[in-house]
């Protein structure tokens, strides 16, 4: 491996948390940036809605922060809120000085799009394909940056502490082990939606950071708390990419009808479709109890096919592409598994219980969000909490002077189970979903670790079973939060 194995800092996962990170931390700090796959495959680059923000004359902080704090049903952390809305607007300025451009009305006025629960416009976005342009600025920024080693197709699976406090993350790099070491860590890994069959989730995102954390010895948090998207396409043809249709399509006006064609919102919720998420996701379930077809429909032809080009032309495009005509036809939508509201708990600096060890973005646990995110709160969140910890990181930066010593040793074989994750998968979208099925929940959990006790054998270490293997720590670890809080109900 031509990169260096020591770091003063190294950062798992290059989404827009792991990104912005990097760039906070003081220049002085090498840092190694380390992720899977590319910017591509987070999903940060896939956020289509925008950047929720105070930014209108007309709007406030305090706005913000009420919308969240009812949206999340009064369980939000009010300081980690506070931090949050109150520094928004700072935090889009400075991704204009990255050289991020948001969408802008002819009288160069920020063009802010109308989201669920949101009780004015505030989303800054750039068409539908926001966290695309912003990660591709970043990432171009972050090239540039000296002190920031960019790993890709690193693969990691494994993160010990040494007594020393330091962190050792092992990975697969070109078909070599490899040991990359540092006195700081920060987990920003992103969420886990891949657990369940029907997510809009990047097909990278399945909580391996979190399993990782997890045989760490840190501590995690609700991690039931999963946040599920009303409108993602449902494919009547075949199996389900999980593409998302932006919330904005309902804050332009689409309507969500039943098989019979009505709109049924208004039975639901005074907001109709821009009510909050949880709202409308229990409302589609509802509705899909009644009916045959296995979806609903999302009706956008009063705003046609010249206004959808214009305004979201990723959404318009993905839907001619498969043969929909948005002035005369319907977009098939249901529900699916869209943002983890737990993970890695995480004080108001981003540290975990770990000395040395950080959390940001979707993984870390900030209870910013309460048990449901408002729309257009998620890359806000990032890069708020992201920057606090890197100003954190970089005010201890002296206890980087101290030298690390390699741990060299882990294990060699790793266990192999017999399963099949998409059947795990699909179990979780039919009894971990919008509803929960606590006796059902209770016997796969019995099921799951009388598997992980039982390994069918030992195998060299490799990818998939890893993967297998994390997906059943973090879903057992799910299960088991799951049944202690209906316990502590």
């Amino acid at each position: 491996m031509k990169e260096d194995l020591q770091y003063d800092v190294i950062i798992i996962g290059c989404g827009l948390a792991g990104i912005y990170c990097a760039l906070n931390l003081d220049v002085s700090l090498k840092v190694a940036l380390i992720a899977e796959g590319h910017i591509e495959d987070t999903n940060s680059y896939l956020a289509q809605g925008g950047i929720a923000a105070a930014i209108s004359p007309l709007d406030s902080w305090q706005w913000h922060y009420e919308d969240t704090m009812s949206c999340g049903h009064y369980e939000s952390d009010p300081d980690a809120l506070r931090k949050m809305t109150m520094n928004a607007t700072l935090e889009v300025q400075n991704l204009e000085s990255l050289g991020v451009v948001f969408d802008h009305h002819d009288d160069q006025s920020y063009m802010l799009g109308m989201e669920g629960a949101h009780r004015l416009p505030r989303i800054l976005r750039i068409g539908d394909y926001t966290g695309k342009a912003v990660m591709e600025s970043l990432w171009q920024v972050a090239r540039n940056r000296e002190n920031i080693h960019i790993i890709n197709q690193f693969f990691a699976y494994e993160v010990v502490s040494s007594p020393t406090n330091a962190s050792h993350v092992y990975g697969i790099y070109c078909d070599e082990l490899v040991v990359l070491s540092s006195l700081t860590l920060v987990y920003a890994t992103g969420g886990m939606g891949h657990l369940y069959h029907r997510t809009s989730n990047n097909k990278t995102v399945n909580g391996d950071g979190i399993a990782m954390a997890i045989k760490q010895g840190i501590v995690t948090r609700q991690l039931p708390l999963i946040q599920f998207h009303p409108t993602v396409f449902f494919n009547l043809k075949g199996d389900q990419e999980g593409f998302l249709i932006s919330e904005a399509v309902r804050g332009d006006s689409a309507l969500l009808l039943n098989e019979k064609r009505e709109r049924f919102m208004r039975k639901y919720h005074s907001l109709l479709e821009l009510a909050p998420r949880d709202v409308v996701s229990s409302a589609i379930l509802n509705e899909l109890s009644k009916q045959s077809e296995p979806n609903v429909w999302l009706d956008v032809r009063h705003i046609g096919n010249t206004k959808m080009e214009k305004r979201f032309p990723t959404i318009y495009k993905y839907c001619r592409e498969r043969g929909i005509n948005l002035d005369y036809d319907l977009i098939p939508v249901a529900p699916g598994a869209h943002y983890s509201m737990g993970g890695i708990a995480v004080d108001p600096f981003g540290k975990t219980n770990i000395d040395g060890v950080y959390a940001v973005g979707e993984c870390a646990s900030t209870k910013v969000h309460g048990k449901n995110r408002l729309a257009s709160n998620s890359l806000l969140e990032a890069l708020v909490f992201s920057k606090i910890t890197a100003k954190e990181i970089s005010r201890m930066k002296s206890s980087h002077e101290k030298v690390i010593q390699i741990h060299s040793t882990t294990s060699k074989q790793i266990p192999h189970y017999q399963v099949e994750l998409r059947t795990l998968s699909v179990w979780m979208d039919e009894n971990m979903g919008i509803v929960k099925n606590y006796p059902e929940i209770m016997r796969m959990k019995k099921e799951i670790q009388a598997i992980i006790d039982e390994p069918e054998e030992f195998v060299s270490i490799n990818i998939e079973d890893i993967k297998r293997n994390n997906a059943l720590i973090v879903m057992n670890e799910m299960l088991t939060q799951a049944l202690q809080e209906k316990e502590d109900e």
